[in-house]
């Protein structure tokens, strides 16, 4: 089986960093023509949409050109202090929204809930504030990858970073979701 380009399948350069609006469009306008429904093939669209998938994340497309440009190259190393840092605020701040959400399913009356209200609202602003910080440094590792000197060390310590920043957002939205409010 061939090894998908991503990059080759959405007609882009390959580059670490790529503008969304523009991933969005070409899939728009390849979708016109490959989409089962406009006479393409379910295989071809099926490798488009797997290109889109793979490049519209920061974590998978730097995984991906890595794979492509360096290949064999391993995501092993150790992670950066200021991450590790961001991980000690994100594991207990996610472990006390998932505490107060089973206090709240465990509340018996209206009155026991609102009495948690307080608890939840700062869980709220925190994950909040987290997420930020998440989306902040997932930006600062686009913009930076802009710059990329086609090492494969680099590309290697952004990609291990995108993949916990992502697995942190995704974990951060979803304790936001269930803590309500």
């Amino acid at each position: 089986m061939t090894r998908l380009d991503a990059f080759a399948e959405m007609g882009l350069p390959r580059a670490p960093s790529v503008d969304a609006e523009a991933l969005a469009r070409q899939f728009d306008a390849l979708s016109r023509t490959r989409h089962p429904d406009a006479g393409g093939e379910a295989a071809a669209f099926a490798r488009l949409a797997e290109a889109r998938r793979l490049l519209s994340s920061t974590a998978l497309r730097l995984r991906h050109l890595l794979e492509l440009e360096h290949p064999g190259t391993r995501l092993e190393g150790a992670l950066s202090p200021s991450l590790m840092d961001l991980f000690a605020a994100v594991g207990p701040a996610l472990q006390a929204a998932g505490d107060l959400e089973r206090r709240r399913a465990a509340a018996t009356s209206a009155l026991a809930r609102a009495l948690l209200a307080p608890g939840q609202m700062h869980a709220r602003e925190e994950l909040e504030r987290l997420g930020a910080e998440v989306a902040d440094r997932l930006e600062a590792i686009d913009a930076a990858s802009r710059l990329w000197d086609g090492t494969a060390g680099t590309l290697t310590a952004w990609a291990r970073e995108a993949a916990f920043l992502e697995k942190w957002q995704a974990q951060i939205r979803d304790a936001l979701s269930r803590l309500g409010l």
